[in-house]
């Protein structure tokens, strides 16, 4: 599978290791009444060919078929980066 990303409408290149981690809602008790504390969101990490921008708007396309939307919550040594998805839709 390919995974090429995107930062700022520019090509970077194709990703080398792309792992997304879906994490579930966090239902807590209080008082006998739950309550939902975090929602469900998806993260992910990969490692970009070159250097990128903290305040880049980063997008990774899969295989021509799937976008995703990301906010980086982590970049180190400018290249791995751990991100949020904020949207994840059909092309």
């Amino acid at each position: 599978m390919g995974y090429v990303l995107y930062e700022s409408g520019k090509k970077v290149g194709e990703l080398e290791d792309w792992k997304l981690i879906q994490h579930p809602a966090e239902v807590k008790n209080v008082l006998g009444k739950e309550f939902v504390s975090r929602k469900p969101y998806d993260e992910c990490s990969f490692t970009s060919p070159k250097p990128v921008n903290r305040k880049g708007k980063f997008s990774v396309i899969q295989d021509k078929k799937t976008e995703f939307v990301l906010e980086a919550t982590s970049i180190k040594n400018g290249t791995i980066v751990i991100a949020t998805v904020l949207e994840k839709k059909k092309i």
